[in-house]
């Protein structure tokens, strides 16, 4: 039996939701927000509304997570899930989930610093000078 991989896993999830009684984006958004900032306090996950902002009953969350195991990833997001399925304004109608380890991500994704478009998401810092080069 091959030895269980110990490093950096990665957790994600998309959640559809129906917010129940919403009759304005303002009160979908003070839904949608409550739901983001509690999961990211509680979860330390990210957050992110990822479609339907502009529908006043449906919404999309995102959530990524940064685990120590596959099992730990599978708990968190379920425990995000469950999380979400008691608030009474909410019905989930969909989960998508997935737990990798980072090493499961294809090669030519991390070798070429350049995105599917070709442009480069190097991070430069040109215009700014080193604190160690200023003259004192």
């Amino acid at each position: 039996m091959p030895a269980a991989r110990k490093s950096m896993f990665y957790a994600v999830a998309r959640v559809e939701l129906i917010i129940r009684d919403s009759g304005s984006l303002k009160a979908k958004r003070a839904v949608v927000r409550h739901l983001k900032e509690h999961l990211r306090a509680r979860y330390h996950a990210s957050v992110a509304e990822v479609d339907h902002q502009d529908l006043l009953q449906r919404a999309a969350l995102g959530f990524a997570l940064v685990v120590l195991s596959e099992s730990s990833g599978r708990a968190s997001l379920l425990a995000i899930r469950q999380e979400i399925e008691s608030d009474p304004r909410v019905v989930v109608t969909d989960v998508r989930s997935l737990v990798r380890h980072i090493d499961d991500v294809e090669e030519s994704a991390s070798s070429d610093p350049r995105g599917a478009d070709g442009d480069s998401d190097d991070w430069t810092l040109e215009g700014y000078e080193d604190v160690d080069d200023r003259e004192s």
